[in-house]
């Protein structure tokens, strides 16, 4: 009787065992089957290959679990390819699904990119657009936590032109912006003090041309400053975002949309000091600009035609400046012969902070890379083929599948987010 029973809890453990081991091999071969999905979506979406990406796509959803880090990825990529295809029944029966189910689990960007696409997807279908976004208003409609501002600072706008500084060099929030008239991005841009060309690279989808009454727009406030180590009081300007932050008192990072120099009159590299500061200052034409057009006058005084704006700061002792402008087009675009314009509002409240001697440091990084809160975050600004194939993200993520990083080089620039 005893041999039996020993025999018996052998046998017991040898079938516990055996368990244990099915249920590892099932998970391994499921690991296995989602990490190839993962691949084959991505390799054939950069191939153009829309109904392969689909079956792999939905095939690693099934298999995968909820808060899978992978999941968000293939969700976005699912959204990009109903949106490229306008298959609006598996925009709705699959991908608004995801994105509901996914609410605990999907970061917060991840979330609003695939709104914007769902959403816009469906815009000329007016009763669906709007059931899809009262139903997912905790996307698009963050309350955001209260900043107080000195009163020097009471006409900046939270969250927009201003962000707490938390001694890192990531800050800001992405938002959706829905456009109240049929307009051009030129003007999303005034309304939301951003620029042209950096709502063009983060909204690949959109005519810039004919934003239509409704749609929704994805404003990347998401970004990392330029300068690896940023100290107070100094501004930082990356030509190739268009973009100019300055760190008021180790407190707050205030940031504004530019227009820099073109390609033939390129907008200087390099550390500056602000020498001097005009109010409403009068343009003296430079003598290559009056060979270019010699209607203009040898100095055009303050006023309306005046392209240098309400203020200007000049930068060392150069003829370079930073000034406000006549022409709100300009900003975010490559327009100026080198010097950096803003709006005439945001050169004014930044002229007004500002004290001469203040140390200008200006870039041009076509990416942006930080390791924050154990997590690597990257920022792309390349545009062109060229600017492109030079971009190695391999050296910023080595163990991450290539083509994933061909993926975030076409479809995921103009904001910061973690690469892993």
């Amino acid at each position: 009787m005893r041999k039996i029973l020993i025999l018996l809890v052998i046998f017991s453990f040898s079938y516990a065992s055996v368990d244990d081991l099915l249920k590892e091999a099932s998970f391994e071969i499921t690991e296995k089957r989602i990490l190839k999905d993962f691949k084959i979506a991505f390799e054939s979406y950069n191939e153009g290959l829309y109904n392969i990406t689909e079956k792999s796509c939905l095939d690693f959803l099934k298999h995968a679990s909820l808060n899978d880090k992978n999941r968000g990825k293939i969700l976005e990529l699912l959204a990009f390819t109903y949106f490229r295809t306008r298959n609006y029944w598996a925009m709705e029966h699959y991908v608004e699904k995801e994105l509901e189910k996914g609410k605990k689990f999907l970061d917060d960007d991840t979330q609003k990119r695939v709104f914007v696409l769902l959403y816009n997807l469906f815009l000329n279908k007016p009763k669906k657009a709007k059931k899809i976004k009262e139903k997912f208003r905790y996307i698009w409609d963050i309350k955001y936590k209260k900043l107080d501002l000195p009163d020097e600072l009471k006409d900046f706008t939270p969250y927009v032109n201003i962000f707490p500084y938390n001694d890192t060099r990531l800050i800001g929030l992405n938002k959706i912006y829905f456009s109240d008239e049929n307009q051009t991005l030129y003007e999303v841009g005034y309304k939301t003090d951003m620029g042209y060309d950096e709502l063009r690279e983060s909204n690949p989808f959109l005519n810039p041309f004919d934003i239509r009454k409704g749609e929704a727009i994805f404003l990347p406030r998401k970004r990392l400053i330029p300068a690896l180590k940023p100290k107070s009081d100094e501004i930082y300007i990356n030509l190739t975002e268009k973009r100019l932050y300055y760190i008021y008192k180790d407190k707050y990072v205030i940031t504004f949309p530019i227009g820099i120099g073109t390609d033939d009159a390129k907008s200087p590299v390099g550390m500056f000091k602000i020498t001097e500061k005009r109010e409403n200052p009068a343009w003296y034409v430079p003598d290559n600009i009056r060979e270019e057009n010699p209607n203009l006058p040898k100095i055009v005084p303050p006023g309306p035609d005046n392209p240098l704006g309400i203020r200007a700061m000049r930068l060392g002792y150069s003829s370079y400046l930073i000034h406000g402008t006549n022409k709100n087009f300009g900003v975010g675009l490559k327009v100026s012969h080198g010097c950096i314009r803003l709006y005439n509002r945001d050169v004014k409240r930044l002229y007004d902070l500002v004290p001469e001697g203040t140390k200008v440091y200006i870039y041009e990084k076509f990416i942006k890379a930080s390791y924050i809160d154990n997590k690597k975050y990257i920022e792309i600004h390349a545009k062109t083929k060229n600017e492109m194939e030079k971009l190695n993200l391999n050296i910023y993520a080595k163990k991450i599948n290539e083509n994933y990083l061909k993926f975030v080089k076409k479809e995921r620039r103009g904001f910061s987010y973690p690469l892993y």
